[in-house]
């Protein structure tokens, strides 16, 4: 009787423990194999190899931006190629001018020439900014009254745009007509405007409106809270904007004289050959040239963190 209690006690114990077993390899199994995670990585891996972007896409993008920030292809027909391409042809110019100064001081000097328009652009998107900027509030408190009405965000922006000042109205008008005339998406327009929009508060609200689009919820309830925050900033903002352009505006003009000066040297003869044959004027020409490019540095640091 015992004999036949252990064997059906040891029997007992060994199928709990396969059934353990069998539920614990069964869980590694599928959790080794998990469709679904394996699911999000693949997406994840072809979507960052779709979106990552070479080197010179991502110069040419940046370039894109700065030209459409600036307002300059309103007034211009200039792509981001064609502005690549005259930079190129500049530093060449540039370089081939300012070799007798040296090779050291040639490509020195080129690089601060070409990186001089490019400077000018730079100021006048911060001149953009803070037209956008002084916009803001106004056109927080007109869009929220149009929403109500449309409860929508694209036609929202559509009837503001008529009534805010440039250069906004026509970032508007035409992101919202290329909306309307394509199959494009209200992503692709929201980051269409954004793109064209250097203001903070201004690309924080178009990526709240983003969200709103794509998931529904209280939009009303966001702009009474940017609107909040926009008025806490305002003021900070137009010193700071307002300073950045000043400084900015005394850097270029000290730039412009460098470089003329430069020039106007240049074109003696003896000078030249100072500059070029002693040590001497190899450092005078080499560190004027380092502190042309360390003041458009300047200009472009105080531009990005006004």
């Amino acid at each position: 009787m015992l004999n036949l209690i252990d064997v059906v006690f040891f029997i007992s114990v060994s199928l709990i423990c396969y059934i353990f077993a069998s539920m614990i390899l069964e869980k590694r199994r599928y959790a080794r194999y998990d469709h679904k995670r394996q699911y999000k990585k693949a997406h994840r891996a072809i979507t960052t190899q779709h979106t990552k972007k070479r080197p010179l896409e991502n110069l040419l993008d940046g370039i894109d931006t700065v030209l459409l920030r600036s307002g300059i292809k309103n007034k211009i027909p200039i792509t981001d190629k064609s502005y690549l391409l005259m930079s190129i042809t500049i530093f060449l110019y540039s370089f081939l001018y300012f070799k007798k100064l040296g090779i050291a001081a040639a490509f020195i000097y080129s690089c601060a020439i070409t990186y001089l328009p490019f400077s000018i652009l730079m100021i006048m998107i911060e001149l953009n900014t803070r037209k956008i900027k002084k916009m803001y509030l106004n056109f927080l408190n007109t869009f929220d009254g149009f929403y109500n009405v449309e409860e929508n965000v694209i036609n929202a922006l559509k009837a503001t745009s008529d009534y805010v000042d440039e250069p906004l109205r026509s970032i508007l008008k035409k992101n919202v007509t290329i909306f309307e005339r394509t199959l494009q998406s209200t992503d692709d327009c929201l980051d269409r405007i954004m793109k064209e929009i250097g203001a903070k508060e201004f690309r924080k609200f178009l990526k709240f409106a983003k969200l709103h689009a794509k998931f529904g919820g209280n939009f009303n309830k966001a702009i009474t809270k940017l609107r909040e925050q926009g008025e806490k900033m305002a003021s900070i903002e137009s010193v700071k904007a307002a300073s950045a352009f000043v400084g900015s505006g005394i850097i270029l003009l000290m730039i412009f004289l460098n470089v003329i000066m430069i020039l106007n040297l240049s074109r003696s003869p003896e000078l030249v050959e100072v500059l070029k044959n002693t040590a001497t004027g190899q450092v005078i020409a080499i560190s004027n040239g380092v502190s042309i490019i360390f003041a458009l540095y300047m200009i472009r640091h105080i531009n990005k963190t006004a």
